[in-house]
């Protein structure tokens, strides 16, 4: 059996897919967004906020049910 062929390397051929697929999302994202009437800054202004958002919640989830189980300072309902 022949050994697989890798681009870069067994490592970094995943990271640089994500990163190539991550890349033309934010591509496609823009042009749509522009072609909507906003600019580059107006979208990625929307984009920080979003993702800030996400991680806010996802990061005060985690700290208000998460922690306090695993430490056994659990809330009793």
């Amino acid at each position: 059996m022949a050994a697989p062929v890798y681009i870069i390397s067994r490592v970094a051929d995943p990271i640089f897919a994500v990163v190539i697929g991550l890349s033309a999302a934010a591509l496609r994202i823009n042009r749509e967004e522009k072609d909507k009437g906003r600019s580059t800054q107006e979208t990625f202004a929307a984009a920080r906020r979003y993702v800030g958002n996400s991680w806010l919640h996802i990061h005060m989830s985690f700290t208000e049910t998460i922690v306090p189980r695993r430490l056994g300072f659990a809330k009793s309902s």
